[in-house]
């Protein structure tokens, strides 16, 4: 029988792998800092789907495909009894014009952590498709968004695609320590790691000023919605 302080989490993933393994982690982490879990019995049931979904990094997929995709991805999670789903990317919610309330949106979740933090200029290092669709502008208007040029966007994508492959480059890491300091010379009082593969090659401990790492905010979230307690 589940232990009755934790609703069942679901874990929509593999948008990419290797960022859906380390939300798993954090969410572990979390609870073994928060509330002392030490015995296998003190962690909420987790049920986790990698789901393969077509690209949307490069933006090579077909869009209602994608949609099919990712709506078969949380009914199957529905099925297997979760109370409410994760899913460890932002681009995706391009493709999730209207969230179910069953969801964990990310980039509502970092807005919210943002205006707590009373950030009016905040720069934004995502994917192509993220900038494109303008998902942060949408939950944080209000407060200024500072973008990359062009060519530093385009740098940016092919970081994200190598870190999916498996290639974490000290090179890359520079790179994005470059275009976050340019950032901050903007004026920019954080910025937005809005890619979940990024906090897998650089942290705020490379960083001269304060980085919101997406992916801590949702394995936050997802903990603190995970707990009946907190109702």
């Amino acid at each position: 029988m589940n232990d009755p302080t934790w609703k069942t989490i679901g874990i929509l993933g593999g948008m990419g792998p290797e960022a859906t393994a380390e939300l798993y982690k954090r969410i572990v982490g979390i609870c073994q800092r928060d509330f002392g879990a030490k015995y296998d019995s003190d962690f909420p049931p987790i049920v986790l789907y990698n789901m393969p979904l077509p690209d949307i990094v490069e933006n090579k997929g077909d869009p209602e495909l994608i949609s099919a995709v990712i709506t078969d991805g949380l009914s199957k999670l529905e099925k297997a009894g979760c109370d409410f789903v994760a899913v460890p990317c932002n681009t995706v919610f391009a493709y999730i014009s209207r969230p179910p309330a069953g969801i964990l949106d990310i980039v509502k979740k970092t807005a919210d952590f943002v205006r707590s933090k009373g950030m009016k200029k905040v720069g934004l290092i995502a994917t192509r498709n993220t900038i494109k669709n303008r998902l942060y502008e949408k939950a944080l208007e209000g407060v200024e968004i500072l973008q990359l040029p062009e060519a530093s966007q385009i740098q940016v994508n092919d970081i994200i695609m190598r870190i999916l492959s498996g290639e974490k480059r000290y090179e890359d890491k520079q790179r994005l320590v470059e275009l976050i300091k340019n950032l901050a010379e903007e004026a920019a009082e954080a910025v937005i790691l809005g890619c979940t593969e990024l906090p897998l090659l650089i942290s705020t401990n490379d960083s001269e000023i304060f980085l919101v790492d997406t992916l801590q905010v949702l394995a936050e979230a997802t903990v603190k919605n995970a707990r009946i307690d907190f109702i």
